[in-house]
């Protein structure tokens, strides 16, 4: 197996006996056992069954492999077994995410955590399962992140990719509180490549920003490490070098914004002139036709002591001549 031609013909015979022949079934057995038994196949089954998906258009065997996962429980003694089908689930996020994306409501009972308040603070009680299938599911839900930050979706129907985005974005956060080390290292080296996907997501960024310096006080020397690693990763890969490049230098920043507080003070005495000027034209309009109703209302008054004068002079003559 370790030739790719034989490799890839081996992967093309079972996914046509799978489809084309009614080995669904038996093929699904035989993958179950496999990641049970042998470690050593957890990635050629992921890579199998993802060719199955997207070269023979069959995503029905993985659907049922990664349910039949998620329903599976491991005890704290058990340790091959765990690392077997958590290699696999990485590995087949890897190649079909979408097909994982699916199912992924059902994964996420690895999980699964009981939270109980108490008066002073949360205690965070994670069920009994091993921790590396939560450090697997950490990964998958970082591969479908990636996945979907880059996928035509960003275009098309953002609003509900940017919703999902912030649900996965809140499911890894909130690992940070596990009971594992191992998983809150996980969490940040996950969070760390997240950085480095094209799309920019301030929101995001201002949370992980926040979280890793939580995680700064964490009693782990290696979640602590990781809690540095992942700071500086954000100065570096900060969002303001397409718009300005360089470093974040203090003193060229604080001379971008006394510049831009100067052409702010400039603009806003343009335009307080101009609303100055504005309202000496409208007091001045007042003030015009406040004189010109003056004027017709001396004009009325005199009129009106006009007519009532040659009354007067009328009443008097008709009195002297009777």
């Amino acid at each position: 197996m370790k030739l790719q031609n034989v490799r890839m013909h081996v992967y093309k015979v079972i996914c046509i006996a799978v489809k084309h022949h009614g080995h669904a079934l038996a093929a699904q057995i035989n993958i179950m056992q496999s990641l049970q038994y042998y470690e050593h196949l957890s990635e050629p089954m992921a890579e199998c069954l993802s060719i199955l998906a997207k070269e023979f258009d069959h995503a029905q065997l993985g659907d049922e492999i990664l349910r039949e996962i998620a329903g599976k429980t491991f005890n704290a003694q058990d340790t091959k077994g765990p690392r077997a089908f958590s290699r696999f689930l990485v590995k087949f996020s890897e190649e079909s995410p979408r097909s994982v994306l699916k199912q992924i409501s059902l994964l996420l009972g690895h999980l699964d955590s009981e939270v109980r308040s108490t008066e002073s603070h949360r205690i965070h009680l994670t069920s009994i399962q091993s921790y590396p299938m939560r450090m697997a599911i950490v990964e998958v839900i970082g591969s479908l992140i990636r996945e979907l930050s880059t996928s035509e979706d960003m275009t098309n129907d953002s609003n509900q990719t940017y919703k999902q985005l912030d649900g996965l974005f809140e499911l890894l956060i909130s690992r940070t509180l596990d009971l594992s080390s191992y998983v809150r290292s996980k969490v940040l080296s996950t969070l760390s490549r997240m950085l480095d996907l094209p799309v920019r997501l301030a929101k995001q960024r201002l949370r992980i920003t926040r979280a890793a310096v939580d995680m700064l006080e964490d009693k782990a020397s290696t979640v602590r490490k990781a809690s540095v690693s992942i700071l500086t990763k954000l100065i570096l890969t900060h969002p303001y070098g397409d718009m300005y490049g360089g470093d974040l230098n203090l003193q060229k920043w604080e001379q971008r914004y006394k510049d831009a507080k100067e052409k702010l003070q400039e603009m806003e005495g343009v335009v307080g002139k101009a609303v100055e000027k504005d309202d000496d034209d409208d007091d001045d309009e007042e003030e015009a036709v406040e004189d010109e109703e003056d004027a017709e209302s001396s004009r009325r008054k005199s009129k009106k002591c006009a007519i009532f004068t040659n009354w007067s002079h009328l009443l008097t003559y008709d009195d002297i001549g009777g």
